[in-house]
Parts: structure tokens; C-alpha cells; sequence
């Protein structure tokens, strides 16, 4: 797709600015604890509705009503901006297409274009530094890329179920304490790079576990049969994620919330590891213990810690 001029973009985002700077936020209706949230997301609205607008020559013969809802809370480190963004920019190309009178689901080159405005607006609203978090957001599966290995996608596996807890941890404190990582441990580097060995040892147990489902699909071989092949698979892929935390842990990187949730999930045989500097901490189980995740889930809220179930590895975008 052809870029417009960047004249375009700064004339579009002064106007906003402008136009946001002449409304009385603070006194409205808004949760000022994440004002800066809210503040962020409708200058992705407005963004978005202008640039696609512009771009597919929609016309405006109408109010419009946008509803956009998501559990996990923006501004953590989860990948939301991208989500909201990708969810943006779909909502209003899928709006040009009705208007052209094309009815259809998103195909190959829809996926492209809503890619295009989606990461201009990451870049421009978010400082969006990755891109495939946006390719994340439309296609949904997980992506494998090793050092010598080409990109793949982990389409050939169902959802895994995870949880997402909150862990209650004060950003700011957060900040502070990564900032004083080498002062606090002299063998940073020793741990950082037992860290990144690790990287291809789990690429190779994602590759597996996608082989042994793409065998299943192949040859039609019953699930039950292919289980305890996956649950070898899935516990050493566990234990690495477990490893990877200890180390962060050995980095000073934790705190007595992350520790007890990691000491809780290890307890029903589960993955735990931090998801960044949010503060959020995923668990992955094993497929086979689905029982076991309402224990799991109670306990951890017994602590008072927030939980959200949930599966990476899903669908991605799609009409409803």
C-alpha cells in the first residue's frame, strides 16, 4: 500500500492534540487513577478514524457507535495496545468494505492493509517498537523464529489455556529495582547468558510439541494415544519455563508475591514466569490437568492476587 506523506501524519496528530487539549477530561467521567490510558486510546480513536477514513474514502452518513472491550488492562506490558489497535483499524476497513458493498470475511490482503494502519498508529500514539505484536493480534498464533531457524507459526496447535495474575507490584518500585540489577548482583552476566542458552532448548520443545499435533492431524491418530508423548514434551517445557524464572529471580528481579505465586503453581506441576516489567506473571499448565486449574485459580485469589483465565495460540481476527 502506498504510504501518505508524513505532512499527513503530524498535521493529523497536532489536530488531535489540539482538539483533545480543548476538552475537559479531568472532569469528567473517567477513572483518573489511568487517565493517561484512557487519554492514549482516543488518540488512537481518533487517529485511526481519520487516517482509515481518509484512505478508503468512507463516508460518514451516520453517528456511529464503537464498543471495544478487553479483560486485560492497558498500559501493563500485555500487548493491549496492539489489540486495541488492531481491533481499531479492523472495525473501520471491515466499515469501508460495507460501504463498497464487499460482504465477506478478511482475507489475505485485508490482513495487510489493517496491518499498515494498525502500525502506524502503534508507532506514532504507542512508540510501538515491535512489529509483530500487530501480526500477533491478527493471526493469533504463537511465532517461532530461532537464530538459524525460518519464522513459523504454531498453527498446527489447539489454545493453551493460561493465567494471567496480577502480582501487585508497584510499577514505580519495579523501575527502581531493574535499575539496580548490577549493583545488586555481580553475576549478572554469568545469569544473562544461562538465560539465553536456554532460548534454543525451548524452541526445539515448541517444535516438538507442534510435530506431534501436526502427526496426530496427518495420520489420524486418536488424542488420547499422542498425550503421553505431549505431556514429556509439555513437562520439559515447563521445567524451563520454571528455570528461566529462577534465574530471573537469581537476578533480583522478583519479589515475595512473584516467589509465592511461583511456589503455588510449581505445586500443581505448572509453569510460572514473568511477562515483563508489569508486574504480571503468566502459569501454564499441563493440557492434561484442566481439573486442577479451578484449584489453582482459588488459591491464588485466596492471596488476594487478581487471576484471569485465558489461551494464547488462538484464532486471532476475525468477524463475528
Amino acid at each position: 500500500m502506498q504510504n501518505v506523506n508524513k505532512g499527513f501524519h503530524y498535521t493529523l496528530i497536532n489536530n488531535i492534540n489540539r482538539f483533545l487539549g480543548s476538552l475537559n477530561i479531568n472532569n469528567g467521567i473517567y477513572d483518573l487513577g489511568n487517565i493517561k490510558a484512557r487519554h492514549l486510546s482516543l488518540r488512537a480513536f481518533l487517529y485511526l478514524f481519520v487516517f482509515v477514513t481518509y484512505k478508503e474514502n468512507i463516508e460518514m452518513t451516520a453517528t456511529i457507535n464503537v464498543k471495544i472491550s478487553s479483560d486485560l488492562e492497558m498500559g501493563k506490558g500485555l500487548g493491549s495496545s496492539a489489540t486495541f489497535v488492531t481491533c481499531l483499524a479492523a472495525c473501520f476497513f471491515r466499515w469501508s468494505l460495507l460501504q463498497k458493498g464487499i460482504v465477506r470475511k478478511f482475507n489475505d490482503d485485508d490482513f495487510e492493509k489493517i496491518v499498515y494502519y494498525a502500525w502506524n498508529c502503534e508507532k506514532i500514539i504507542y512508540n510501538g517498537q515491535c512489529k509483530s505484536n500487530i501480526y500477533g493480534s491478527i493471526h493469533g498464533e504463537i511465532m517461532l523464529e530461532g537464530k538459524d531457524s525460518p519464522l513459523c507459526k504454531m498453527d498446527s496447535v489447539p489454545p493453551m489455556h493460561i493465567l494471567l495474575i496480577d502480582t501487585n507490584i508497584n510499577q514505580e518500585k519495579k523501575t527502581v529495582q531493574m535499575e539496580e540489577m548490577h549493583h545488586l548482583c555481580p553475576c549478572t552476566d554469568f545469569i544473562v547468558i544461562s538465560i539465553e542458552s536456554m532460548f534454543p532448548q525451548l524452541f526445539t520443545i515448541l517444535l516438538a510439541i507442534c510435530g506431534v499435533y501436526v502427526n496426530q492431524r496427518e495420520n489420524n491418530i486418536e488424542r488420547n494415544i499422542q498425550f503421553a508423548e505431549l505431556d514429556d514434551y509439555y513437562e520439559n517445557l515447563l521445567s524451563s519455563i520454571n528455570r528461566n524464572q529462577s534465574l530471573l529471580k537469581a537476578l533480583g528481579l522478583t519479589n515475595q508475591n512473584i516467589n509465592l505465586i511461583s511456589a503455588i503453581a510449581q505445586k500443581y506441576l505448572c509453569g510460572c514466569k514473568m511477562t515483563s516489567t508489569s508486574g504480571y506473571v503468566f502459569i501454564l499448565p499441563l493440557p492434561t490437568s484442566t481439573s486442577q486449574h479451578m484449584e489453582l485459580k482459588q488459591e491464588l485469589e485466596s492471596y488476594h492476587f487478581s487471576v484471569i483465565q485465558t489461551y494464547i495460540n488462538c484464532k486471532g481476527l476475525a468477524i463475528d
